[in-house]
């Protein structure tokens, strides 16, 4: 007999020894492409001085707080110095984790 199961959309990322759920879903995915939309911009800006790194830092911290929960910038940034390159990194990584999981 054919049965129908309903795919789990909860992927688990381990970050700075904390593990967080991400529930992966097509909101998700639209906000992820306004938020590289975002980035591309936040880009332009930076490189015409327009805006500052504290701005995309900030930026880089909405997109982290929407994917893995409120507060887990923070959380994991506690005990480091906030540089845009590491949000940046982890904000790809997220992406990168994210569309591997939904090729599954």
């Amino acid at each position: 007999m054919a049965s129908f199961e309903f795919k789990n959309r909860n992927m688990k990322v381990e970050i700075a020894g904390r593990q967080y759920t991400v529930h992966v879903t097509e909101d998700l995915g639209d906000t992820l492409k306004e938020f590289a939309e975002e980035m591309r911009g936040m880009a332009d800006e930076l490189s015409l001085k327009e805006k500052t790194k504290t701005d995309a830092i900030e930026m880089l911290r909405g997109a982290i707080d929407t994917i893995l929960g409120e507060n887990s910038f923070d959380r994991i940034f506690r005990n480091r110095k906030i540089t845009v390159m590491d949000c940046a990194d982890l904000f790809m990584y997220l992406v990168d984790e994210i569309n591997e999981f939904q090729a599954k």
